[in-house]
């Protein structure tokens, strides 16, 4: 869904954006990210829960190792996707990050 331009919506649209878990399944996350930020007003509250890859050395390697078969099985779903550099490096200013589970799992506040 997000991978395609949300012609429907105009930009400068939203106040606010949530996304809960889906930039593990997006197959161009970098330009989801790019669609999100059109449709967002300057200053919009952007909130991010996510799974990303642990950086535990067994854990991390035991996601990559899953992967393949993952994706396969749930849709698209990487378990390894650097989800907490991507949204990082895309931008937006993060205003809050913390993660939980031992990383497993971040969330992310941001504006444009």
């Amino acid at each position: 869904m997000f991978s395609r331009k949300f012609t429907f919506y105009k930009s400068y649209l939203f106040d606010i954006v949530v996304s809960i878990l889906v930039f593990c399944t997006i197959p161009d996350p970098i330009r989801a990210l790019e669609e999100l930020k059109r449709v967002s007003k300057p200053g919009a509250k952007i909130l991010f829960f996510e799974h990303v890859r642990m950086n535990h050395p067994l854990l991390g390697h035991l996601q990559d190792t899953l992967t393949p078969a993952w994706k396969k099985i749930c849709d698209g779903c990487h378990l390894n996707r650097n989800t907490h550099r991507i949204i990082t490096d895309s931008g937006l200013e993060v205003k809050k990050m913390e993660s939980y589970y031992k990383g497993l799992f971040i969330v992310v506040e941001c504006t444009i």
